[in-house]
């Protein structure tokens, strides 16, 4: 459901009967893309801990706005016409549920079968049939334990600092061409790394120049890493060609300035990450080369609530430190080039 609105978009028409016409084909689109739209609007604030009364109304008009073009959409196809229990209690009594006993919780807004599959039937087949009862309470008890124990240690992982890690090679910058000339005869590189080698001098040297009181006589060591963990979210971010045999590179947002941050923050796609130890003046940096996302249309920011992007031919390496969070950009079905930063992820 989270990134269903990008997948199905222009479905109906690329790929719709000969025998309904163009016109009729986008409305259909347009009506489907709009169904899971105003379903994750919906859902996204069905999940606040608190209601104000004007929030009560705006989640109601919500509600009542997804489930009509639920219904127009799709009551010619069910037998019952959408008579369902689950949906009239959704658009009738969830408000007046919230009014009277608060915040709804996770066994309403989750599906009853996946609760019953989670709490009572993956506990009792994974252990024998004795004394059912009693083995079901204890793993659903063991279950929770484990998740508050995470919780912790993700608050704890905030206060810490960078943390590089999976060491790939160390390298002399006067060496660069003959340490990645003997990297590539020995080992397999995704397109993402090869354009980061690319641009890597030139990007270190842009970074660099920031840097006051440097010289062309420095001595400057490079590591190289495949992940790194964020301090302040507790993410990892990958830069590795073949992760479970699939090439990884981490896409991320980054802080702007504290005037810009107000309004968004940017997107990039993390293609290498590196120390630099500049050895004459103890400095040392734990840098991310990244593409940069832009906007794709400047008179249309976004598009069903999320940024509406293209990547660029655009290189830098930024501090890790200043990556927030890891995000997730998606592909706008069948069309080159364009990219929706997902803010439907709950």
């Amino acid at each position: 459901m989270k990134v269903f609105v990008f997948v199905i978009e222009g479905i109906v028409i690329n790929h719709h009967k000969s025998s309904i016409s163009t016109s009729r084909a986008k409305r259909s689109d347009e009506a489907l893309v709009n169904v899971y739209y105003y379903w994750n609007k919906m859902y996204l604030y069905s999940r606040r801990e608190y209601f104000k009364e004007s929030e009560l109304v705006i989640f109601d008009n919500l509600i009542k706005q997804w489930a009509k073009s639920f219904i127009k959409l799709f009551k010619e196809y069910s037998l019952s016409e959408l008579r369902l229990p689950k949906l009239h209690n959704w658009c009738y009594h969830i408000i007046k549920t919230i009014r009277e006993y608060g915040a709804i919780n996770g066994f309403t807004t989750e599906t009853y079968e996946f609760l019953h599959k989670e709490a009572v039937k993956i506990p009792y087949r994974s252990s024998n049939k004795r004394d059912p009862t009693d083995q079901m309470i204890k793993s659903v008890y063991r279950k929770g334990i484990i998740k508050y124990l995470l919780q912790r240690t993700n608050v704890n992982r905030r206060k810490q600092k960078t943390l590089m890690n999976s060491l790939l090679g160390t390298f002399n910058l006067q060496d660069f061409d003959a340490f990645f000339n003997n990297y590539r005869s020995n080992n397999s590189l995704a397109r993402e790394a090869l354009t980061a080698l690319e641009y890597f001098l030139e990007s270190l040297n842009e970074f660099l120049d920031l840097c006051e009181g440097l010289t062309d006589n420095e001595t400057i060591n490079i590591s190289w890493y495949s992940y790194a963990n964020i301090s302040s979210s507790g993410n990892y971010i990958r830069a590795k060609s073949l992760y479970y045999n699939e090439p990884s590179f981490s896409d991320v947002s980054i802080s702007m300035s504290e005037k810009e941050s107000e309004d968004y923050n940017t997107a990039e796609s993390v293609l290498m990450l590196i120390n630099v130890k500049i050895i004459e003046k103890d400095l040392s940096f734990d840098l991310a080369l990244v593409q940069w996302y832009d906007f794709c249309n400047s008179r249309q920011l976004y598009k069903y609530d999320c940024p509406w992007l293209k990547i660029i031919n655009t290189y830098n390496f930024v501090p890790i430190e200043s990556i927030i969070e890891l995000v997730q950009v998606v592909q706008r079905a069948e069309r080159q080039n364009e990219y929706f930063v997902n803010t439907f992820m709950f």
